[in-house]
């Protein structure tokens, strides 16, 4: 309870702060405390119940800890997923329609499907923390080209669709590995509890990741009738995007991180498994 009480403050908190309410207001201040103090409450009547809501003591291994948040920020980029579409179909210098920007996505689709298993074999030759470091810089490489919103409208479609290629060709890579990181540096009594830890983590991220994603987004973009010119319009839907998904990027930056620091190559896995099962 403490924990979806937690949650949901957080989101209501990214969600409408700046827009329903004041960033710096009391609404805010209440949000801020509520998410603190359940947090404390999560967190102490957790550490140390072995049968808890989440296991902490799957943390302890170093993979376990950086797949989790490599996972956690990848998912972050379906923000992209949200906010492209909505940029192609409402900025005037588009004006796309729903089928037109779903077009988009098709070599999303057909990458994601054909490179997960080339993520798999790859793993069964190199280790999982090359695939998942591929993986994540082709995300990267993705959501970057789907940011450079100043490119005329032709140019930037094209762009788009190239974009969410490396988006589905990344996810492609980085799947199986961090799945098989994760569930490979728990104990066995502990997978039920690990894959749903890795499966809170893909959804938390997602989440989190659109709320903010979209936050950023509709900061700037104008709102609906706004009566500036047409210059001015498109400038705003241009820093919209350009802005939101930039820090998505940041996201993958910080998911990169985490897997070279935190991921072990074949040379280091079965010491830091053994380790993360004492």
């Amino acid at each position: 309870v403490s924990f979806l009480v937690g949650v949901v403050a957080l989101t209501i908190l990214i969600n409408y702060a700046g827009r329903t309410f004041p960033v710096f207001g009391v609404t805010t201040g209440v949000l801020v405390l509520v998410c603190a103090v359940f947090a404390v409450i999560f967190f102490r009547s957790q550490i140390g119940h072995a049968d808890g809501f989440m296991s902490f003591e799957l943390f302890r291994s170093r993979a376990f800890s950086g797949a989790i948040l490599a996972d956690f920020m990848v998912n972050t980029a379906v923000a992209a997923i949200a906010i492209v579409p909505a940029y192609v179909q409402e900025a005037p210098q588009f004006g796309l329609s729903a089928l037109q920007s779903g077009l988009l996505f098709v070599g999303y689709t057909i990458c994601i499907l054909c490179f997960i298993r080339v993520g798999e074999r790859t793993m069964q030759r190199l280790g999982a923390r090359k695939p998942m470091i591929l993986g994540i810089c082709l995300l990267g490489l993705g959501v970057g080209v789907n940011a450079q919103s100043w490119l005329p409208p032709t140019a930037y479609l094209v762009a788009a669709f190239i974009g969410f290629s490396c988006f589905g060709t990344g996810l492609g890579f980085f799947a199986t590995p961090a799945v098989d990181t994760t569930m490979a540096n728990a104990p066995e009594e502990k997978a039920g509890v690990a894959g749903g830890i890795f499966n809170m983590a893909s959804s938390l991220g997602a989440s989190i990741g659109l709320a903010i994603g979209l936050t950023i987004a509709t900061g700037y973009w104008p709102a609906a009738g706004s009566t500036a010119d047409r210059q001015a319009l498109e400038h705003a839907w241009n820093l919209g995007a350009g802005v939101s998904l930039g820090f998505v990027f940041v996201m993958m930056v910080v998911a990169l991180v985490a897997t070279i620091f935190a991921v072990p190559g074949p040379e280091d896995a079965e010491h830091d498994l053994s380790s993360g099962r004492a």
